[in-house]
C-alpha cells in the first residue's frame, strides 16, 4: 500500500526508451502505447491509494479523539520490522491487555506442559487438601466443555474415601494454601466492588470462580423472590429483600460486606436472572462446600475446617487419595479468551512463587519485570501492579506489549499462546460481535481490554498477502475507541 510509485513504474519507462531505440521503431508503436497505458494505470492506482500510515492516521486523529491519549504499534513479523508507530513509548493504563504480559510470563517461566495439581490426602485422622493456585477448579464454564459439574473433584474425593470404607473424618479438614500469601484482595482495587465477580478474592485453593451463583426466581407480585444457589451451600448467609414485580425490567443485585459472608439480595425482579457474588475466604468456601458434599454421600466430619500451612514433610507424609490436574494452557485460555481476572491473578502470583517465595502481588511484580527485561522490553517507567489489568496503577507501552507478542510468536509456545486469544468465534470478541465475518476466521487473534476510560486491543492478524503482524493499541480518556481499533486492524489486513 505504501510502495514507491517510481520504483514500480521504472521498469516500464526503461522498456519505452528501449523500444524507441529499436530499429523496428514503427512496429513497436503499439507496444509503446500499451506500456504507457499500463504505466498510467499503475501510477493512478498507487497515487489514489492512501498509505498504511495515512489510513491509520485518519482513524486515530479523528476530531472525536482530541482529548484521548492514543498509542499504537504495529510490527510485521514476516519482515521483522515496524510498519506503524504512534507514540509507542507512551505509558498508559492497559486494562485487560495486561493479561497478554501475565500469560506470556507464566508460559515462559513454567512451560506449556506445566500442570496445576490439587491433591487430597489422609494424614492420621485429618483430610488434607493441598492447593496449587488453580483458578478454574470447580469453574462451571470450563467444566461444562467436558460435560462435568462444579462438584467433579468433590466426587473424586468422595469415591476415594468410599473405596477405603471411610464413613467418618474423625479429625479436621485442613486446607493447605501456603503456595500464595493471604492477601486475597488487591489493595489497588476499589473496595466498593469487592462483591463483584470480577474482583473475586485470590487464593491457592479456589472454587467456582470464588463466587456464589444466586438465581433470582420471581414468584407472586409483591412477594419476596425465590432463589437457587450454585453451589447449594450454607456458606453465605442471605437476607432476601428482593420483591417480585409484574412489569418493567429486572433491577436486582446482591450486596456483601468486604470481610463478611453475610449478603443481602435487593431490588425488583420480573424475570429469572443469575447474579454472581464473591465470597470471603475462598479456601474455606471450598472446604465448607466439600464437607457438605461428603455429608450427602454419607461421610461425616467430626473435626473443624482449618486453613493452615503444613510443613513440606507433613504434606509428604500424607497418603494421597485423589488429584485434580489442569494444564496451564487451559488456564491461559480462560484468562485471555474469557478475560477471567481470577485466572490472571493466580498466574501472576504463581510467577511470583517461581523464586521460591510465597506467591504474592509483590513477588509477581518482580518476576514479571524480570521476564520483560530478559526479552529486551523497555521497562523504564513501566508499572506492574496486578496481573489482570483491573488496577488503574498499571502502566504499559504498546511497544512493550508488541515486544511480548514478538517474543511469544518466535517461542515454542506460539500456537498455545496465539490460540488462547479471543477470535470472532470464541471469547470476548465473539461476545461483542467483533471480527465475526468469515473472512476474519483464523486471521485475527486478540485480547480486548476495557475499564472506565480505557480501551485496548492487542494480538495478531494476518494480512491479505498471508503475512502475520503483531499489534497493540491503547487509548486512555475521551470517548470509546473500540470501533476505531477494529478498523485499524482491518486496515493492516488489507
Amino acid at each position: 500500500m505504501s510502495a514507491d510509485i517510481g520504483s514500480i513504474c521504472r521498469p516500464f519507462t526503461a522498456l519505452v526508451v528501449e523500444s524507441m531505440r529499436s530499429k523496428h521503431h514503427h512496429s513497436s508503436i503499439k507496444q509503446v502505447c500499451l506500456v504507457l497505458v499500463v504505466w498510467w494505470i499503475m501510477a493512478s492506482i498507487l497515487a489514489a491509494t492512501p498509505s498504511l500510515t495515512t489510513q491509520i492516521n485518519r482513524l486515530i486523529f479523528d476530531k472525536r479523539y482530541k482529548k484521548t491519549a492514543f498509542s499504537v504499534s504495529v510490527f510485521d513479523l514476516s519482515a521483522s520490522k515496524s510498519i506503524y508507530r504512534f507514540r509507542p513509548e507512551r505509558l498508559l493504563i492497559p486494562a485487560s491487555n495486561m493479561k497478554l504480559v501475565t500469560t506470556a510470563s507464566a508460559l515462559d517461566y513454567f512451560g506449556s506442559d506445566y500442570q496445576f495439581i490439587t491433591k487430597a490426602g489422609l494424614r492420621g485422622n485429618d483430610l488434607v487438601i493441598v492447593g496449587c493456585g488453580n483458578p478454574i477448579l470447580g469453574d462451571a464454564v470450563f467444566l461444562e466443555k467436558s460435560g462435568k459439574g462444579i462438584d467433579a473433584f468433590f466426587a473424586v474425593i468422595a469415591t476415594a474415601l468410599q473405596k477405603r470404607h471411610v464413613t467418618e473424618i474423625k479429625g479436621d479438614i485442613i486446607l493447605e494454601t501456603s503456595l500464595f500469601d493471604d492477601v486475597r484482595f488487591h489493595p489497588s482495587w476499589n473496595i466498593k466492588d469487592a462483591d463483584k465477580w470480577y474482583t473475586a478474592q485470590v487464593s491457592a485453593l479456589n472454587y467456582n470462580d470464588n463466587c456464589l451463583d444466586i438465581t433470582f426466581k420471581p414468584l407472586g407480585v409483591n412477594q419476596h423472590v425465590g432463589y437457587a444457589l450454585s453451589p447449594n451451600t450454607a456458606y453465605m448467609q442471605l437476607i432476601n429483600k428482593c420483591v417480585t414485580v409484574g412489569k418493567g425490567h429486572n433491577v436486582i443485585g446482591v450486596s456483601r460486606n468486604h470481610d463478611s459472608n453475610d449478603a443481602t439480595m435487593f431490588g425488583k425482579c420480573r424475570n429469572t436472572q443469575t447474579v454472581y457474588v464473591t465470597v470471603d475466604r475462598p479456601a474455606s468456601f471450598f472446604g465448607y462446600a466439600l464437607a457438605e458434599y461428603l455429608g450427602k454421600k454419607g461421610i461425616s466430619i467430626k473435626g473443624e475446617l482449618i486453613e493452615g500451612d503444613l510443613s513440606p514433610d507433613k504434606i509428604n507424609d500424607m497418603t494421597v487419595i485423589a488429584t485434580e490436574r489442569t494444564m496451564i494452557g487451559s488456564v491461559v485460555s480462560e484468562c485471555n479468551q474469557r478475560s477471567l481476572n481470577l485466572a490472571a491473578e493466580c498466574l501472576f502470583k504463581l510467577v511470583g512463587s517461581s523464586a521460591g517465595l510465597p506467591g504474592s502481588w509483590q513477588s509477581g511484580q518482580h518476576r514479571v519485570k524480570r521476564f520483560l527485561d530478559t526479552i529486551g522490553s523497555a521497562t523504564d517507567g513501566v508499572v506492574l501492579d496486578d496481573g489482570s489489568g483491573l488496577s488503574r496503577k498499571n502502566l504499559l507501552s504498546t511497544d512493550l506489549i508488541v515486544s511480548v507478542l514478538k517474543h511469544m510468536y518466535h517461542s515454542n509456545h506460539r500456537d498455545l499462546y496465539m490460540h488462547s486469544l479471543a477470535t470472532g468465534q470464541v471469547g470476548t470478541l465473539k461476545k461483542s460481535r467483533r471480527f465475526s465475518e468469515e473472512k476474519y476466521r483464523g486471521k485475527v487473534f486478540a485480547k480486548t481490554g476495557f475499564i472506565q476510560g480505557v480501551w485496548a486491543l492487542g494480538g495478531y492478524c494476518q494480512n491479505s498477502a498471508g503475512k502475520w503482524h503483531a499489534f497493540s493499541m491503547i487509548a486512555n480518556k475521551g470517548v470509546s475507541a473500540r470501533k476505531t481499533m477494529d478498523d485499524v486492524v482491518k486496515v493492516i489486513m488489507q
